[in-house]
């Protein structure tokens, strides 16, 4: 189960997962923890079909079983059950898309029992399976169609602006905490929706989020606190994806991102994705809202996860604060603040895989000296001194014989180019001058 939906996802035979969850629910164990691995399997896809099974499975084991089964902790069976309702909300999206009529009309009447058997023993997530129902009934925006061409008369015709799509109805309930974060994640999914191009429902989504943390989380004396990290499959799939990052992508990165609220890392790789798809405001508004966190809340900067792994990398921290340098440094920051991420987070080997195809698509020998720099500062903070001393020594030697036209011949040719127009604009009007 831990490999579904990481990079190992395709070695996966779901059906066996799911013939031997069946098997031993029927003859060993009721416990709900194997029920929601066997949810989880129905719930990956975010196949209509699938969610509806999801859903019926979920309120009959619930009708028989949510009171004597394992775990015998209440307050552990409901986080349970949250994180179940959660990938339902999380595959709400692809079954809006690809559902019929017929499969919206049950998923209704599955959520409608659903939320009724939870009604007397757990109304608060009875509550929220209501609040999922009005979100499973939405349909997908019609794609505009072309209208056929028309042949040109002289008489001028109305222009008819197109219906803008109706904006659905969102229930507003501040009744709680949780409920108005729920209310604002609400809007900040349907901003991201509509105009995913906008800073508008990043910032509120990261709102919605933290504006209830105020004090840091309890830690120990060397600052480890007892939350779990994201799984590293996960975080190396998403960064695996990001030289082709696409709008599913970024939607999945954020949607971890509502559900760790820790996991600051995880927001420079948002940016990037950002970045990727053309959305530079989007990708600043995420830079600017986790500088406002941690001005608000710094000591999260020294603090770690329960495998001692950092709330957030030395990466991460020069992304949101990056050292002043001399203009042009060579190459693209962005490629080289993505390699040091693949160094913080997947080690020296991998880093540089990722800096010798950096290397590769460099072509001005500026370039490539400091993609050499990189190299060696990489092997530096790996802790190989002195291959990263012998690196250093070659660039030095380099660098001492290195002339100008040698180091940046693009630069020279348009300044030669520049000075040629120049000196003709000068000639010309000299003789004019000379020659009236």
């Amino acid at each position: 189960m831990i490999k579904l939906g990481s990079l190992a996802h395709s070695t996966i035979n779901i059906e066996e997962i799911q013939r031997q969850a069946l098997q031993l629910f029927s003859e060993k164990s009721k416990d709900f923890r194997l029920m929601v691995h066997l949810l989880r399997t129905l719930q990956h896809s975010g196949n209509p079909a699938e969610l509806i099974l999801a859903m019926e499975l979920l309120a009959d084991y619930i009708k028989h079983y949510w009171q004597p089964a394992w775990p015998q902790k209440p307050l552990l069976k409901r986080r349970l059950a949250q994180q179940v309702i959660k990938r339902f909300d999380s595959a709400q999206a692809s079954f809006c898309e690809q559902a019929d009529e017929t499969q919206r009309e049950e998923a209704q009447g599955a959520l409608a029992h659903l939320a009724q058997c939870w009604h007397t023993d757990e109304p608060a997530l009875a509550k929220e399976i209501d609040q999922l129902r009005s979100r499973y009934a939405r349909k997908p925006t019609p794609k505009p169609v072309a209208a056929p061409a028309e042949p040109t008369e002289n008489t001028a015709q109305p222009t008819i602006s197109p219906a803008l799509t109706p904006a659905p109805d969102i229930a507003v309930d501040s009744t709680s905490e949780k409920a108005w974060k729920q209310t604002l994640l609400t809007v900040a999914d349907l901003l991201c929706e509509r105009q995913p191009d906008s800073p508008t429902g990043y910032r509120l989504r990261r709102y919605a989020t933290w504006h209830t943390l105020t004090t840091a989380p309890i830690a120990n004396g060397e600052g480890k606190t007892p939350l779990a990290p994201i799984s590293a499959d996960r975080t190396a799939d998403y960064l695996a994806k990001l030289p082709a990052a696409d709008k599913p992508l970024l939607q999945q990165i954020e949607q971890s991102l509502t559900l760790a609220p820790y996991w600051l890392d995880g927001h420079a790789i948002a940016a990037q994705a950002a970045e990727k798809l053309g959305y530079t405001a989007v990708a600043s508004a995420i830079r600017d809202e986790l500088k406002a966190f941690l001005d608000r809340l710094p000591i999260l900067q020294t603090l770690y996860f329960s495998d001692m792994s950092p709330f957030i990398s030395a990466a991460t921290l020069n992304w949101l604060h990056p050292p002043a340098t001399a203009a042009g440094n060579g190459g693209s920051t962005q490629d080289q603040e993505a390699i040091w991420q693949c160094f913080q987070q997947h080690g020296l080997e991998a880093a540089l895989n990722a800096a010798e195809q950096h290397q590769q698509q460099l072509t001005e020998p500026r370039d490539q000296f400091y993609g050499q720099l990189l190299t060696a500062q990489l092997l530096e903070k790996a802790g190989m001194t002195a291959l990263a001393q012998q690196h250093y020594r070659h660039l030095l030697q380099a660098g001492q014989h290195m002339l100008l036209t040698h180091w940046e011949p693009g630069l020279l040719a348009g300044l030669a180019e520049k000075a040629s127009i120049n000196c003709t604009s000068k000639d010309t009007a000299a003789n004019r001058s000379v020659n009236p």
